[in-house]
């Protein structure tokens, strides 16, 4: 298996970080300590809170009308970013004002990949990172990477739903970001005053 090492300081510093969240996963790990505060593990609880098949309560404000091709067969949706995920719904067939869930992504794993808002129809194409498939009509560009192709009824619908995803994930990965350096801050911090008081300590023993 080829390794290519990071080029540049951004890569760098994103491995670097991948190696540091995988280090304390182990040491909290073996500790057995509660990392229910970490960041991550914060994103992973609020990711979870939403499953397939769940009803959610949704608003026509909320929801913007897409079309999935499965197979052959027009599926029609609507394309809801709640917090921090993705979803793909469709209206509720006997409660008014809910939808159910059918697909549930977290916005920090989706990427818009392509829009071709003056196709006929206007479609976006959604990258998304994850091992098992998303949906029945995604189809697998490599390993653990999926595209779904989401047609719209206008340009305008199509071109919002590219912003509003787009928006949504950069916001959602600064403020994750932004937690994990608070987070790795605290930490180098802690781990500077624990090595300050074992010097203490051994300078003690030597008085």
């Amino acid at each position: 298996m080829q390794y290519r090492r990071p080029a540049g300081q951004l890569e760098q510093s994103k491995k670097s970080i991948q190696v540091y969240l995988l280090l304390r996963r182990l040491r909290y790990k073996l500790l057995k300590i509660n990392d229910s505060e970490f960041p991550l593990t914060k994103a992973y609880v609020e990711e979870s809170s939403i499953q397939k098949q769940q009803q959610i309560q949704i608003s026509n404000q909320d929801a913007i009308p897409c079309v999935i091709m499965v197979g052959k067969r027009r599926e029609r949706h609507f394309l809801v970013v709640h917090h921090t995920l993705l979803l793909i719904v469709q209206h509720h067939p006997t409660r008014a004002g809910y939808a159910l869930v059918k697909l549930v992504v977290p916005l920090r794993i989706q990427e818009v990949y392509k829009m071709a808002s003056e196709a006929s129809p206007p479609n976006l194409t959604v990258m998304i990172r994850m091992g098992p498939k998303p949906h029945p009509s995604a189809r697998m560009q490599a390993l653990g990477v999926w595209v779904l192709s989401l047609h719209f009824d206008s340009m305008e619908d199509c071109v919002n739903a590219n912003q509003h995803l787009k928006l949504s994930r950069e916001k959602a990965r600064v403020k994750l970001i932004k937690q994990l350096l608070i987070s790795l801050s605290n930490d180098i911090e802690g781990g500077n005053d624990e090595s300050d008081e074992h010097d203490d300590d051994d300078d003690d023993d030597d008085v």
